[in-house]
């Protein structure tokens, strides 16, 4: 199945990543937290503690809270509503990059920004674009799946294995086309490659000619130019998304 599935080759990629559980536009870029922003003074732990349980967040609001903390780019690690110390870590650090007292606890005002940021993104299937010039993506379920090949391929393609997605991500819903590429090169961006159509024409056709070295640097220009963070997608969130629930050799069947 892996073969079936795989790239063409690396002059071709179809699929983008946004590195986050739920993504949307209005998820803002974790910028390095300023020197001032890491030596603010403190509340002491537990008036922020008290303060957090004060606001009386359900188990449901502090796994969406987890959702978004990953989504801006923090790992809250299990997304349990137990707001664990993986948990407390990644909010610490969301503060300390908003210039806030990096205490671990939310207050009445980081809650409210963090449950908003889940809340603006939509169900899994809901599409959107983060600019006018950017590839339209879609949100992709969290499941299980069989990865491998269920009749034989090659040996790399062996033992079939159950593989977990344990959160929804978003994917580039069609490959990259030369339009969206050449954005990147007029933006200043693919390290100023514009790969030759090889007279198939350019606009709406998917991008030829480019190598996995200059699909890193065309997304590194996306997370520069939209404050996201974009990365290329894992061999197993590449089969998952292909196979679409499927279970045969092919889309279409064995």
């Amino acid at each position: 199945m892996r073969q079936a599935l795989r790239r063409n080759d690396e002059r071709r990629f179809s699929l983008l990543v946004r590195l986050a559980m739920l993504l949307g536009a209005v998820v803002v870029s974790a910028p390095l937290a300023t020197a001032e922003a890491q030596q603010a003074p403190s509340p002491s732990v537990s008036s922020a503690g008290e303060e957090e349980r004060s606001l009386g967040l359900t188990r449901e609001e502090r796994q969406r809270i987890q959702r978004s903390l990953a989504a801006a780019g923090y790992d809250p690690g299990p997304v349990d509503g137990l707001m664990g110390s993986e948990t407390r870590e990644a909010i610490r650090r969301w503060q300390g990059n908003r210039g806030e007292a990096a205490t671990g606890y939310l207050d009445a005002d980081g809650a409210k920004a963090l449950l908003a940021l889940v809340e603006s993104v939509g169900p899994p299937g809901t599409t959107f674009r983060d600019c006018p010039e950017c590839p339209e993506m879609v949100v992709v379920p969290e499941g299980s799946f069989l990865m491998g090949s269920m009749s034989g391929g090659d040996d790399d393609e062996r033992p079939v294995h159950e593989v977990t997605i344990e959160r929804p991500f978003a994917v580039g819903v069609y490959e990259v086309t030369f339009a969206e590429w050449d954005a990147c090169v007029s933006g200043g961006g693919c390290d100023g490659h514009r790969p030759d159509d090889s007279g198939w024409g350019r606009g709406s056709r998917p991008v030829v000619n480019v190598s996995w070295v200059d699909a890193q640097a065309y997304v590194r220009w996306l997370s520069r130019a939209t404050g996201k963070k974009y990365r290329l997608p894992s061999e197993s969130e590449w089969e998952y998304v292909a196979r679409a629930g499927t279970t045969t050799e092919y889309w279409w069947g064995n």
